[in-house]
């Protein structure tokens, strides 16, 4: 230090003293800034110090503030270390975290739509800090806490390697599944049991034949006459039933036989014994040997009563979906495996939301049969040792799962299935149908391709795969035989575990995918086959026409007519989906009659699939196989070679199956998957980069511990069981309308049919509210309704009336003015009395008192027959004359599709006395179906004699393909003189190394000249 006056340097301290000082320093500005945090971790965490010093190189990568601390240590004031002990009421209030800012800190941290880098929660916390925050932690101390709420609360992840040594980690799906059972707002949810569907409507999975009758009894959650229960199921209000086996005397031998070929229905309160009780009483009765060797004695008492050890036991059933996704947001590919997973038991309501899809891997190296060889391990170890789980209502309970079945896209299901793929000369996962390219060309194997042909099953699958490694296509010395005891040793990482699985067929098991198959696939096709030989005046013409669409009562995306035809080759599901809708009333004059016809077809049985309730299953399956079997004729007709390379057709004729097995095809849908791919990906980007799989896989362990510690869950803690999150973490979710939208927690909203909604209030310039318009009764429409003197009061005259913007439906949709609706008819003194009235709404009217509200419907009436030709039903105007209607807002029953209106083309469609309902709509498709008479929407067979049909098309495509196979060898023959090939070569083109990268389809037969 230099003194005034004085030229020399004196220090109060020695230079060590000050070196000391300096470090301390610099060490003290780095842990604010959160930046030297890796050796401290590799130090502390010495369980795991390659993960450690993978975190501290991400660190690192990810933040460059180091030399910028270095320049501003010097500018920067001194601050005081902060008190970050929580006080006591804290820690119980925001149990598990430290406080309520911790808890706010860890939600955004685990935001599935909005990540927040390390680098930005870094300057999240300065700028907490700035603000005078107390008990700010710093970016290290947030981490350890997160990390010890993981260990505690969250979702373990397991490493392992696969088969062919590639390691990947993958989150516990046991610990998944029990934390919706321990989940108070989900566990209410939860189906223990089949359901018996209440009017014989099929919505859900287990009203389907897979649940009710496919499962071995032993799957499903265990249960004056003896009666032997196998099945346990329950109807929609929860009350238990039962499938039972009789059990038959014979008086003269003493002896019971059990008749296992017919399953009664009983109520579960008519049981009054149990087995054990009747052992007690010395009631059991002596089995006959029929029985006997049959095996039933063997499996009474219920085996899983050792298992159970006194809890009840319950079965969950999942879904697993694997795909191939890019990690990158960009159009880079950078290719993982994922494999994702939904609880089935939870209704579809919810499994439509993506809070309830769950992350279980992923991996760039290993495919997802190797990831599946370790989650089957997993599933398979509740079958010997089941999940202990708190139910939220009924305490201690324990778990097996299985799984249900394997939504993907053909190629992913095909792998799961152990198929060949849709090019084998076997195209199809779910069945044996077969034969080359030219053994498809002829009758029969043409015909073969409309129908489903002998199923595949698991079974035979994997007994075809053991016979290629047993006996492979060589000489039998060729054969190594200790090879082969090793494979009989390692027959589960030798062959694909979805085949062994129990409880799953993975050729019954991997439905149709609508998304895939139906958007992606035929509706695709069709869309190619339209819009390709347009000229640009006629895609102006169907550009303008489709922008005129209005989209009330279809549930699309605003249409944008523009970017379709500019990117007609590159359209998503989302579009083809509005396409397929709407399209017949776009081209009926741009194309042949032949795409017109498809165009019809292929919207009738796209709005079946579509459908969300199954109210009458033979009619319903009636439909869809006709509706599939023109769709496969007509296609036939256009390009019958597609038929045969296509398997997205040979596919249709299987979703009978489908349906009877699984319920609606929505249900099985995997657009839900497809969407979380999105969550995924921001995961993939903030990774380190260095153990993707492991680092993904913790990221969205800690997602899902946030979601279930929000929700309410419990978990369990090994010193102080059960536990609960504090009473203000518990309800801050439910008062915080944001943060759901954020954590996508699935708000249910309780519609009041004939709630309405009155319009905005309006503002001035100033952005002030002005008062609310009324209107007198005289001003209204209902003054010229054909029924206001019945609705017209003494006081009506006296009283105000607001407008309404809509009105909330039956249906649970927002009817706005403009909307088409089933009512019941005000006439009519009983609500089933007389068909429904058809309308649309043109005023919608609440009393100033909110007492009365009211729906003015521009009344029509259905047609005795439907239009000739879009072949739907038709309205039309009573006596062509306008009528209106006044129905009380608590009558509106259905939403439907408005003809047109105005349009940014200016387009505009005038009122007219004729209208069509849109049966190609997906929107409330099987409720307008209901109200319709069957005979305007019957559908009719394009062809009675398919056969026939199939035979003539069949000889117009081998022709057909036999000329293009001749133009290509001549093709092949000219390219091999032309590259001066010696005429002695007697060898096949194909095996030419020259040829091989010109030509790709030369038959057999073809020779060098």
């Amino acid at each position: 230090m230099q003194k005034k006056g004085d030229a020399k340097l004196q220090f109060r301290n020695s230079l060590d003293e000050i070196a000391q000082w300096k470090r301390q320093l610099f060490e003290k500005k780095l842990d604010e800034y959160g930046i030297w945090e890796g050796e401290e971790e590799l130090i502390t965490n010495l369980d795991d110090p390659i993960g450690a010093l993978e975190q501290a190189w991400d660190e690192t990568e990810q933040d460059e503030l180091l030399s910028e601390v270095l320049e501003g240590l010097a500018l920067e004031r001194e601050e005081s270390e902060v008190d970050l002990e929580p006080t006591h009421e804290d820690k119980e209030a925001w149990h598990p975290y430290p406080s309520k800012l911790i808890f706010l800190l860890d939600t955004i941290d685990n935001l599935p739509r909005l990540r927040i880098s390390c680098a930005l929660m870094k300057a999240l916390l300065w700028l907490l800090k700035e603000l005078g925050v107390r008990n700010v932690p710093s970016f290290t101390a947030l981490k350890k806490i997160q990390t010890n709420i993981r260990k505690s609360v969250g979702i373990p992840t397991i490493s392992c390697k696969s088969s062919k040594g590639n390691a990947f980690s993958f989150n516990d799906i046991r610990t998944l599944i029990a934390n919706d059972w321990s989940n108070p707002l989900v566990c209410p949810e939860i189906r223990w049991y089949p359901v018996i569907p209440t009017n014989s409507v099929i919505s859900e999975v287990w009203h389907a034949e897979k649940w009710r009758r496919d499962l071995d009894w032993h799957v499903l959650s265990p249960i004056g006459q003896l009666v032997i229960p196998v099945r346990w199921l329950e109807d929609e209000s929860g009350a238990i039933w039962a499938d039972v086996w009789e059990v038959e005397t014979d008086e003269r031998l003493n002896t019971s036989t059990i008749n296992d070929t017919h399953v009664m229905l009983i109520e579960g309160r008519k049981l009054c014994k149990n087995m054990l009780d009747l052992q007690d009483e010395g009631l059991m009765p002596q089995w006959s040997m029929e029985t006997i060797g049959k095996g039933h004695p063997t499996q009474m008492p219920n085996p899983d009563r050792a298992l159970a050890n006194g809890s009840p036991i319950y079965t969950s059933f999942i879904d697993i979906f694997g795909d191939d996704v890019s990690g990158n947001r960009s159009k880079s590919w950078n290719k993982h495996w994922n494999v994702y997973m939904t609880h089935r038991n939870l209704p579809r309501k919810l499994l439509n939301q993506q809070f309830h899809t769950h992350f279980v891997s992923t991996s760039t190296t290993a495919s997802v049969p190797e990831q599946f060889q370790a989650i089957k391990k997993v599933i398979e170890s509740t079958h010997r040792e089941p999940v202990n789980v708190h139910h939220a209502s009924c305490g201690q309970a324990k778990l097996k799962i299985y799984c249900n079945c394997g939504p993907g896209d053909n190629p992913s299901q095909s792998e799961t299935s152990g198929h060949i793929g849709g090019n084998g000369n076997h195209p199809c996962r779910k069945c044996y149908v077969s034969g080359n390219q030219k053994e498809k060309e002829t009758d029969e194997g043409f015909h073969q391709m409309f129908y489903p042909g002998e199923a595949r099953t698991s079974e035979k699958t994997l007994k075809h795969v053991e016979a290629q490694k047993r006996y492979p296509q060589r000489t039998y010395a060729d054969i190594q035989m200790e090879l082969m005891n090793w494979v009989d040793e390692n027959k589960e990482n030798v062959y694909n575990s979805f085949l062994t699985l129990e409880g799953f067929d993975a050729a019954r098991d991997t439905p149709v995918e609508i998304l895939h198959t139906i958007l992606l696939g035929v509706v695709k096709y069709l869309w190619h086959g339209t819009h390709t030989s347009w000229t640009p005046a006629t895609k102006e013409i169907y550009s303008k026409r489709q922008q005129a669409t209005n989209t009330m009562g279809l549930s699309i995306h605003a249409i944008r007519s523009s970017y379709i035809m500019q990117y007609a080759n590159s359209l998503i599901g989302r579009q083809l989906k509005t396409l397929v809708q709407v399209n017949v009333f776009h081209v009926y004059d741009l194309v042949d009659s032949l795409q017109f016809l498809l165009t019809k077809a292929l919207g009738e049985f796209s709005a079946l699939l579509w459908f969300t309730e199954i109210r009458n299953r033979d009619q319903y399956l009636q439909d869809v196989t006709t509706t599939a079997a023109n769709v496969l004729d007509i296609a036939a007709l256009i390009d019958p070679s597609k038929i045969v390379m296509k398997i997205k057709y040979h596919l249709l004729p299987h979703i009978k199956e489908d349906i009877i097995r699984f319920g609606p095809m929505v249900g099985v849908a995997s657009e839900v998957f497809e969407g979380f791919n999105t969550i995924f990906r921001y995961c993939s980007i903030l990774s380190n980069h260095l153990a993707p799989s492991r680092d993904i896989a913790h990221q969205l362990s800690e997602q899902e511990t946030v979601k279930h510690i929000l929700s309410g869950g419990q978990w369990f803690d090994k010193t102080k069981g059960w536990m609960s999150p504090g009473p203000s973490v518990q309800g801050f979710v439910m008062k915080n309308p944001m943060l759901q939208a954020l954590i996508r927690w699935p708000r249910d909203e309780k519609f009041i049919p004939g709630t309405v909604r009155l319009e905005p209030v309006p503002r001035n310039e100033k952005r002030t509210r002005q008062p609310c318009s009324c209107f007198s009764w005289m001003q209204t429409h209902a003054i010229s309704a054909v029924n206001a003197l019945e609705n017209s009061h003494q006081e009506d005259s006296k009283l105000s009336w607001y407008r309404g913007k809509y009105v909330i439906a039956r249906s649970d949709d927002q009817c706005k003015i403009g909307a088409w609706v089933y009512a019941t008819s005000p006439f009519t003194a009983t609500e089933h009395s007389q068909p429904p009235i058809t309308g649309q709404i043109i005023e919608i009217l609440q009393d100033t008192t909110a007492r009365r509200s009211l729906v003015v419907l521009d009344t029509f009436q259905v047609a005795a027959t439907h239009h000739d030709i879009f072949g739907m039903p038709v309205l039309l105007r009573p006596l062509n004359e306008k009528r209106l209607m006044i129905v009380p807002a608590t009558e509106g029953v259905i939403q439907e599709r408005v003809e047109s209106n105005i349009t940014e083309q200016f387009v505009e469609h005038k009122p007219l006395a004729e209208y069509l309902i849109n049966t190609h709509a997906f929107h409330n498709a099987h409720l307008i179906r209901e109200v319709l008479l069957r005979d305007l929407i019957v559908l009719i067979a394009f062809r009675d004699d398919r056969h026939a049909h199939h035979t003539q098309i069949a000889a117009i495509l081998h022709n057909t393909q036999a000329d293009k196979r001749a133009a290509t060898a001549r093709y092949g023959i000219d390219i091999c003189a032309e590259l001066m090939c010696p005429a002695s070569c007697n060898e096949p083109v194909r095996n030419c190394w020259r040829q091989m990268n010109l030509i790709t389809a030369i038959g057999p037969e073809v020779y060098h000249r």
